[in-house]
């Protein structure tokens, strides 16, 4: 199975976290810690869950019948960790605005636990702006401020920068609700190298606890990265491609 970024699995090898296995029909059900990531990087998705007794550093627990755990209705497949204990996971091939983990536990209790986020891609981008010029982007839906969406960019390992974007015209990049259109600033490039510099959408959440925790609190990771777009800065003396006239803003 592809994977594309298990989080999950790099931050338990990397703790202190137990890798012993029991069955999750043996412990006190009160007592499961709930896990869940999902990562959807450049459209393609990846959903992770692990369930330990007795806290985040605890035994893993293989769920048995009648415990399952299902993201967006479809049930997850055991898998182990690098250096033992057990996990379940799923590809994910198509986007939804939901993202819901459903754990039964042995006792047939459900638990639901969901981050809710709207995917938010590029369109139409040029190929090369002028380096006096806002660089103006259409995406595919409105940026609110107080969602959390960071901008981010790099020209080569040395160069790059991210903002949180909001709505403030004075900021170095922003989304202007009245044109519809995310405004970059040539300052927001400031040191960036003469080489195209790629540019993408980054957008992180985190609960814990969860909505719907046992006795303990759980944790849920999300994240979320649009596909990258290529544009190269060009000199004031060179007609950038791709933006209409009247772009500028």
């Amino acid at each position: 199975m592809k994977r594309l970024l298990p989080i999950l699995l790099v931050s338990m090898i990397t703790s202190c976290a137990s890798n012993e296995t029991a069955d999750s029909k043996d412990v006190k059900q009160s007592e499961i810690y709930q896990n869940y990531t999902v990562s959807w990087i450049k459209g393609r998705g990846y959903a992770s869950a692990s369930f330990r007794f007795g806290g985040i550093n605890g035994t893993t627990l293989h769920l048995t019948s009648p415990s399952k755990v299902t993201y967006n209705d479809q049930q997850l497949t055991e898998s182990k960790f690098l250096f033992g204990g057990a996990f379940y996971e799923g590809d994910q091939r198509g986007y939804s605005i939901k993202h819901e983990f459903q754990f039964t536990d042995a006792d047939g209790k459900v638990y639901s636990n969901n981050i809710n986020f709207e995917d938010v891609e590029f369109m139409n981008a040029p190929a090369d702006v002028s380096k006096e010029e806002n660089l103006v982007l259409e995406v595919t839906r409105p940026i609110l401020g107080n969602e959390g969406i960071v901008l981010a960019a790099e020209s080569d390992t040395s160069s790059s920068n991210e903002v949180q974007i909001g709505n403030d015209s004075q900021a170095s990049a922003y989304y202007d609700l009245k044109a519809q259109r995310l405004i970059i600033k040539p300052t927001f490039f400031l040191n960036f190298s003469d080489v195209p510099a790629k540019i993408w959408l980054l957008k992180e959440d985190k609960k814990k606890p969860i909505d719907q925790p046992t006795n303990l609190d759980g944790e849920f990771k999300f994240t979320f990265q649009s596909k990258d777009i290529s544009v190269t800065r060009v000199g004031k003396d060179t007609q950038a491609k791709g933006n209409k006239p009247g772009d500028k803003i």
